[in-house]
């Protein structure tokens, strides 16, 4: 039975998700602001750069809230609860500026999307399904089936590695470290549940 599908799907992952109600109340204002620039008379090429300058707020927000988190060797429920949380808030900012961008306003580029928070979200829920993999094992071997399998040391490839670091030097290091630890037998069941979001891992061309 292939259960990391069960275990790394989305809705499962995520169904318990409660950002922080202020950051929620937060970004439902700055939508609203937003679309009042929109009638105020504000034009598409302003209100994208305003759009983008927020964007790199909020991941500039969620970095620096999760950057005193190992999150591969933090208590699991701790790292999943803030990396669902963060999903979350990326989550509800992306749909309001699809919203707007491509309800309200009908821009003729089409809906916007953030480029950069988008990486950022498909990292979040790459190291959450990991950690949710490795949980799993842990909950469903015994001692000595984790001891042959070494569960203890599959992120061992990512010591030195920030997650959430996003450049063009890293990538290779962090696609290294995923192609070790996808090889490792204590996570071959995580393989078809990685490779639906790996194209989305890719580091997207920074045109701001």
């Amino acid at each position: 039975r292939d259960w990391s599908s069960d275990v790394c799907s989305s809705d499962l992952l995520m169904q318990k998700a409660q950002a922080n109600p202020k950051i929620m109340k937060a970004l439902q204002d700055v939508q609203n602001t937003l679309d009042a620039l929109v009638q105020a008379g504000y034009k598409e090429a302003r209100m994208k750069h305003f759009i983008q300058v927020i964007g790199s707020s909020l991941d500039g927000y969620i970095k620096t809230k999760l950057a005193d988190v190992d999150l591969w060797k933090d208590d699991y429920r701790k790292v999943s609860r803030m990396l669902r949380e963060a999903c979350q808030i990326v989550d509800q900012w992306a749909a309001d500026v699809a919203q707007l961008t491509g309800v309200f306003w009908q821009w003729k580029s089409g809906p916007y999307r953030d480029e950069v928070l988008g990486w950022l979200r498909a990292r979040m829920s790459q190291v959450l399904e990991m950690r949710a993999v490795v949980h799993q094992l842990s909950s469903i071997l015994s001692p000595a089936e984790i001891a042959e399998l070494k569960v203890d040391t599959v992120f061992e490839h990512f010591s030195g590695i920030n997650p959430l670091h996003s450049s063009n030097f890293a990538q290779p290091r962090w696609e290294a470290a995923s192609a070790a630890f996808l090889a490792l037998p204590a996570s071959g069941g995580l393989s078809t549940s990685l490779s639906r979001s790996a194209s989305a891992n890719t580091f997207p061309s920074l045109n701001m």
